[in-house]
């Protein structure tokens, strides 16, 4: 009991017990881990390195991440190499304990529940911290926060608490702090011109989209060979060289320049930087790798690839990482270095193990299709980028003719995660391409009428494409028409104006 006129610690007199962790289950889960990488995929969803109460476990388990987020192997001797070429060996407790980690090992089926239970216990320490500072506050003689304000304050660190520390929705805002938040940057908008959102430089992308816009996830979406990596990737370029323009422009050092991140799933690098370079100079792909150029187009690409080659653009492979991976990696990469705007091609590409599967998006895989969209979702709101990911529709029987895409062509592919849905779609893609014949029946006229009718279809046909916008949480749809160039697979402007209303007509 303490005497008077001794400092009182606010908790006297509460129970000194120890605070909540199992220890032997972070010793199980790790040994599980390092005995098999693949049940790292039953707990990545929800397990970070932070709810480990051991410390030394906390760096296994970020070293175990790392090696298999980037798709090389983790056990007890590679993490030993990396720990002692780091000089840190010791201080995890030495070869010896990693080993020894491996006799803990459980079930790779069992990992999951292990992991629960390790988070349930940093739940619970959160809990106590959230207690002891509630009863701090109100033992607290200040009158900084009067009893209600501290209420409120709980009730925020509570609902961080409940979203697992996610930023997304774990901050209780009034009304008017919203509001006042809201004209503050409308303010600044129109002071300085800038909006916080990024343009893209394809008119009819940044008409469609309003910009790419902090925190957002935009699904673009199309049938196989659609265009969608092309425009994704003219994104990629045009947002790259905007930000390098502009920290040139201010004199910034160009190491600062916050950088695009591409995940490609289905291309490896080398081929779509192939596609970039025979883009500038309007030829396809395949000529260029196989070399056939001539003087003028070898000096152009010369040229126009040497101003580019050092833009703020990184290419990330991921066509070994599985998807419910993809969102580990792309935290690790955004946590490294500033990043303005991250591209995912695509989400229904199947994982490596099952690439002889069925699409993505039917049957079971429905769930893991979402929970994986909302972990994008999740890293953007996180890190404040926009996040462009692609995903594919299912192609529509030609007999139906040309109809373009809705909500319910998306089906299964992400779009209950997306603020902005929007279609690349090709109206020649779903025209029938068999010539015309001659019916027994039919005169010389009538065919020729409707051989013509078919070729002039085509032809009107073959080089437009459309951005068809489904779905905008702050923002109208509609369709925005561009052209098409199918030998160097890029976009460009329909018109120098171009808008939803003017899109009208057969397509």
């Amino acid at each position: 009991m303490p005497r008077d006129g001794d400092d009182v610690n606010p908790t006297y007199g509460l129970s000194q017990r120890a605070r909540p962790m199992n220890l032997q289950a972070e010793q199980a889960l790790l040994g599980g881990l390092l005995a098999n990488n693949k049940a790292f995929e039953r707990c990545v969803d929800f397990l970070r390195s932070e709810h480990f109460a051991d410390e030394i476990h906390a760096s296994i388990y970020r070293a175990i991440e790392g090696r298999i987020v980037e798709g090389r192997l983790a056990d007890a001797v590679t993490l030993s190499q990396d720990f002692e070429n780091a000089g840190v060996l010791d201080t995890v407790g030495g070869t010896a304990y990693l080993a020894s980690l491996l006799s803990a090992m459980v079930a790779i089926n069992t990992v999951a529940e292990y992991g629960r239970a390790i988070h349930d216990c940093w739940v619970r320490r959160q809990l106590i911290d959230v207690g002891e500072q509630v009863i701090n506050d109100a033992f607290s003689s200040a009158v900084e926060l009067s009893g209600n304000q501290q209420i409120e304050a709980a009730e925020r660190a509570l609902a961080d608490l409940a979203s697992n520390g996610r930023r997304r929705g774990s901050v209780l805002v009034s009304f008017r702090d919203a509001l006042n938040a809201v004209v503050a940057k409308a303010n600044e908008a129109y002071r300085t011109g800038e909006s916080g959102m990024l343009r893209t430089g394809i008119r009819s992308f940044d008409q469609a989209t309003s910009g790419l816009w902090p925190a957002e996830l935009i699904l673009l979406a199309g049938v196989p060979g659609s265009g969608k990596t092309a425009l994704a990737m003219q994104v990629a370029i045009n947002v790259a060289a905007t930000l390098q323009m502009q920290y040139l422009a201010a004199g910034r050092s160009l190491r600062d320049i916050p950088r695009v991140l591409f995940l490609s799933r289905e291309m490896s690098p080398e081929q779509l930087v192939a596609r970039v370079a025979a883009q500038q100079i309007g030829i396809s792909a395949e000529r260029l790798l196989r070399g056939d150029l001539d003087m003028a187009m070898a000096a152009a690409m010369a040229q126009r690839l040497g101003a580019i080659q050092d833009l703020p653009l990184d290419i990330q492979d991921c066509r070994a990482t599985p998807l419910k991976l993809v969102g580990a990696r792309a935290r690790m990469l955004l946590q490294r270095q500033p990043t303005s705007l991250v591209i995912l091609d695509h989400l229904l590409v199947a994982d490596p193990e099952v690439a002889g599967a069925k699409s993505r998006n039917s049957g079971g895989d429905a769930a893991n299709v979402s929970a994986a969209a909302y972990a994008q979702k999740d890293i953007a709101a996180e890190f404040g980028v926009p996040y462009l990911v692609l995903s594919q529709m299912s192609r529509p029987p030609r007999e139906g003719g040309v109809r373009r895409p809705t909500m319910q062509s998306l089906k299964y592919g992400g779009e209950d995660a997306a603020d902005t849905i929007l279609f690349v779609h090709r109206p020649i893609m779903f025209m029938d391409d068999t010539e015309p014949s001659r019916g027994a029946k039919e005169g010389e006229e009538a065919f020729a009428t409707r051989a013509n009718r078919w070729r002039i279809e085509r032809e009107q046909a073959a080089d437009v494409a459309e951005l068809v916008v489904t779905k905008r949480r702050m923002g109208s749809t509609g369709v925005w028409r561009m052209r098409w160039d199918g030998p160097s697979t890029s976009f460009s402007e329909w018109t120098a104006e171009v808008s939803a209303a003017e899109v009208e007509g057969p397509f």
